[in-house]
């Protein structure tokens, strides 16, 4: 092998991935069978002491070794993970030895890559810039989220996805979110950010030239403009993994761990606590019920009718009014519901004034107030409002998974970034937002006309990546009326994957509803062992396939202003089977209910609308 040439295959020899060494630059493209998928895209790193991105030469090419994991998984799309992928170091010198690793994992699904600064030092030093590209053509298929505005409440992740050119102005000027979709020749590819540690930053991607993607750094103002924008550390020094998924189909994407497959292991010793579940949540039907004892009691109540574990208390419920926090835990207690409390990450890096805050961000006073919470009884935690991806923000996030984890209290972050893998390293991470979800029904116009195409994007994007806290299933019409059926609303429930799934609407919304449609409430899970793609394209429909046990979960989604008949074709699911569906009735506000023991049916759905079906094996 030539000392400026190397490659290093997928175990099953699907992908290659080539690097080769050119006037000093270290270059990279991505293969499938001899067809090109990723043209040569560069790679190189500039720190503050020295520039590793040319005048580069050769160290060494570590041999080639399989790495096999196992991993088993308390929430998420599947409950086991088996991969292997195949390693290799590319090492790399500029003229004053300073070394620059390159560390790859291809997998059968794709490529995964990271930076590696080897040796000690005491001294801190600064990445300033990562010399990684993403190449595509310009005419390739884009479905990517513009990386949000500077505000009180941005970057949040809070935008629509939307199909776009490759070349594609960004609005606001800040470049595109991570994870971002891409169709081009014959393949489908997603490229993210996983495994990011407490010492370094997340990134999100530059505009496009010439179909060519650079990675940017969090906005400098993020934060109140606190914190360095640049990740620093001292030596030896990992930046965070890039990873690119390549699908052969839609299902390959939809399927794919690979931002938990580069995460670290599970950090927490006993996991017999976490305990994912659905919640009831009164703040999106009425905000002033954190406040308010009396309706908060009428949330508790659903719970239990509807057989969820918790109920979601939020913003100011230390300014309870006609009763307190102890007599709300002691009726939940008699109705065996749980309760999760939510609280202010900030702190000064930001101005959200709703409370309880200045806890979340100070460690021991963290510490305290999980300890207290455990001995309450509070079984977990709504931590909101982060607003930037800056290394100390990246590294509050893993200090408050960590504490929270010492007193079993589970959380849910909002206000905040992608998940990047921090589910499978503290596995009471239960979800995140990080998404433009059910609670725009408070504010926006524009998300109610758009929110069923961006119903059927998102799982193909954001949620591929990890547990998103969409706070779905809304029935009855909130500040802003909602365009979808009730179909489409309850097919969220299956949809979309969430390890605490907080639903959205009003008591008298799920009350409101037949008796079958609360019964599917009440049985769909919200940890599955397995998913599948029956058929669906970004911004048009989804069908998906959820398993868990040995009973079938199946959600569809139409997403476009026209009524549609889909064909489905079910005889993947071996044994004989007893479909319960539900679709929609003749009108937006209304079901249709039937049974079949075939496999092969057909569905109708309205414009923006949707149908569910559950499974009960027949005994033979």
């Amino acid at each position: 092998m030539k000392q400026d040439q190397w490659s290093v295959d997928a175990p099953d020899g699907g992908l290659t991935v080539n690097f080769k060494l050119d006037e000093g630059k270290v270059f990279y493209q991505i293969e499938a069978k001899s067809t090109e998928i990723m043209p040569w895209a560069s790679l190189g790193a500039v720190r503050s002491d020295t520039d590793l991105s040319q005048q580069l030469s050769f160290v060494d090419w570590a041999p080639i070794a399989t790495d096999h994991q196992k991993v088993a998984l308390i929430s998420g799309k599947q409950s086991q993970l088996d991969e292997k992928c195949q390693l290799a170091v590319l090492r790399l010198q500029n003229p004053q030895q300073e070394v620059i690793e390159i560390h790859t994992r291809v997998f059968n699904q794709g490529v995964a890559m990271k930076y590696h600064f080897p040796g000690t030092s005491e001294v801190v030093v600064k990445m300033l810039e990562d010399k990684m590209t993403f190449h595509f053509g310009e005419q390739d298929t884009a479905f990517m989220q513009v990386y949000d505005k500077i505000s009180p409440w941005n970057p949040s992740y809070e935008k629509f996805y939307r199909k776009e050119e490759v070349n594609a102005k960004a609005m606001y000027n800040h470049g595109w979110c991570f994870p971002a979709l891409f169709q081009t020749n014959g393949r489908w590819l997603l490229l993210s950010d996983a495994g990011v540690s407490r010492n370094f930053a997340g990134m999100h991607l530059t505009e496009a030239q010439d179909g060519v993607f650079g990675l940017r750094w969090p906005e400098e103002g993020e934060a109140n403009g606190l914190y360095e924008q640049h990740p620093s550390s001292t030596l030896p020094w990992s930046t965070s993994w890039k990873t690119i998924t390549v699908g052969q189909d839609l299902n390959e994407i939809i399927q794919s761990e690979m931002v938990k497959l580069v995460a670290a292991p599970n950090q927490v010793s006993d996991t017999e606590w976490i305990r994912p579940g659905k919640a009831s949540w009164s703040w999106l039907s009425d905000h002033d019920s954190p406040q308010d004892y009396q309706s908060l009691v009428k949330f508790v109540d659903l719970a239990a009718e509807m057989n969820w574990a918790y109920s979601l208390v939020d913003a100011n419920w230390n300014m309870m009014k006609g009763g307190d926090i102890h007599q709300l835990i002691e009726y939940a207690n008699t109705k065996n519901v749980g309760l999760l409390l939510w609280y202010n990450s900030g702190g000064p890096h930001n101005e959200i004034t709703e409370a309880p805050r200045n806890i979340m961000n100070n460690a021991e006073k963290r510490r305290a107030e999980f300890k207290k919470l455990q001995e309450w009884g509070i079984k977990g935690v709504k931590v909101d409002f982060f607003q930037s991806d800056k290394q100390e923000i990246m590294k509050l996030y893993q200090d408050i998974l960590k504490d929270a984890a010492d007193f079993e209290i589970l959380v849910n972050f909002h206000g905040c970034a992608i998940p990047r893998g921090w589910q499978r390293t503290y596995p009471n991470l239960m979800t995140m937002e990080s998404v433009f979800g059910a609670e725009a029904y408070s504010f926006s116009d524009e998300y109610t006309e758009y929110a069923a195409t961006a119903n059927t994007i998102l799982p193909f994007t954001r949620n591929v990546v990890g547990p998103m806290d969409y706070t779905p299933v809304v029935f009855t019409h909130l500040e802003k009326p909602h365009t979808t059926t009730y179909g489409h609303e309850l097919a969220l429930s299956v949809v979309f994957e969430s390890g605490l799934q907080h639903m959205g609407d009003a008591v008298e919304g799920y009350m409101a509803l037949p008796k079958y449609a609360q019964q599917f409430l009440r049985e769909v899970p919200n940890v599955w062992d397995e998913t599948r793609l029956v058929e669906g394209y970004p911004g048009k429909e989804i069908i998906l396939a959820r398993r868990k046990g040995d009973r079938w979960f199946i959600g569809g989604l139409n997403g476009e202003n026209v009524g549609k008949t889909f064909q489905l074709d079910l005889s993947f699911i071996d044994g004989a089977q007893e479909w319960n569906i539900i679709t929609d009735g003749p009108d937006v506000a209304s079901f249709m209910h039937s049974q079949t023991q075939e496999k092969n049916f057909e569905i109708q759905v309205l414009p923006k609308g949707g149908f569910v079906i559950s499974s009960q094996k027949i005994a033979s």
